[in-house]
């Protein structure tokens, strides 16, 4: 008898791991590029619907979003980390911080000029002219204001432009001080020719006589005005038939006469005749309150003439002088 044979079970053989993992790769990587492929054309072929929700805000990473509170404990504090912006205070507005506007200013009145006035001339100030045309005053070499009056030295005079003197009726007026004997200065002069009636001079001459011409026409009083005689007050009128000359007030001289005839050239004050047979020098001295009228004063007008008031800026306190004859 034979011994039976017996048979020994052999497992099948196993498939090798690493073709088993390069297969799931595979697949996984298949379905990966399926499904990138797939979702960009369904995402664009996908309708919106009337009422779909805007998409929402992407959430920021787990890690950089606030973790909630655990139960017990108190929310942490959100810290916002900004550059810090300087704000002003802004201060309430108060009612009296507004100024209120201003009223309109109020224009102070002239003074009123005495009626003809034609040229004021203070010379207490200034060199200008205060009346109603406000001439032009050119000063011809050094004229200076200096204890409210107009010094002149001998070598200056004041030009004014052409007046008319070939009028009805006029009259200068002025106060002056001498400052040193001569025989002869110039007050005021117009020359407008060489023929007579046609030269206005208004002098000292002869030793120092007020003297009032037109050139061969003239008017000469007793009188005479010195150093000694400190400020002194002279008006030359012109009525339309005689020449006036009036000496502190009072009339010193008169003579009938015809009309001046000039009817050009400036109008000098200061400035003596160019003669050389008559010694008159322009004036050396100081003069305040010169006035020319188109008109005959009268004596209460020459009395008006003869008061005057000092600046304050001078004298700290307004005065009005009036000397006494």
């Amino acid at each position: 008898m034979q011994p039976s044979e017996v048979k020994v079970f052999s497992p099948p053989p196993r498939r090798s791991n690493t073709s088993l993992v390069i297969g799931v790769l595979l697949i996984l990587a298949i379905s990966v590029t399926i499904a990138l492929m797939l979702r960009p054309v369904q995402n664009e072929a996908r309708p919106a619907k009337a009422d779909e929700r805007p998409a929402a805000i992407p959430q920021r990473p787990a890690k950089d979003r606030e973790q909630p509170a655990q139960s017990g404990e108190q929310p942490a504090k959100k810290t916002i980390a900004s550059t810090p912006v300087r704000v002003d205070p802004v201060l309430p507005i108060e009612k009296a911080a507004i100024p209120e506007a201003a009223p309109a200013p109020v224009e102070a009145e002239p003074p009123k000029l005495e009626p003809g006035l034609i040229a004021y001339l203070p010379l207490m100030e200034d060199l200008l002219d205060h009346g109603p045309a406000k001439m032009r005053v050119a000063p011809m070499g050094n004229v200076r204001i200096e204890n409210s009056a107009a010094v002149f030295d001998g070598n200056c005079w004041l030009e004014l432009p052409h007046i008319a003197f070939n009028v009805d009726a006029f009259s200068v007026a002025m106060w002056i001080k001498l400052e040193q004997e001569y025989p002869g200065y110039g007050l005021v002069e117009q020359q407008s020719g060489g023929g007579k009636g046609q030269h206005l001079h208004l002098v000292l001459r002869d030793e120092c006589h007020p003297y009032f011409g037109f050139m061969m026409d003239d008017l000469r009083v007793g009188p005479r005005v010195t150093p000694e005689s400190g400020w002194t007050h002279l008006v030359f009128i012109y009525d339309g038939d005689s020449q006036q000359i009036w000496l502190n007030g009072a009339m010193a001289g008169e003579r009938f006469c015809s009309a001046f005839k000039g009817s050009k050239g400036p109008t000098l004050i200061g400035k003596g005749p160019n003669w050389t047979n008559v010694a008159i020098a322009n004036f050396r001295g100081q003069m305040r309150e010169f006035k020319i009228f188109s008109r005959a004063l009268k004596p209460k007008d020459i009395a008006k003439t003869k008061i005057y008031k000092v600046p304050e800026s001078k004298t700290g306190k307004g005065k009005t002088e009036q000397p006494d004859f």
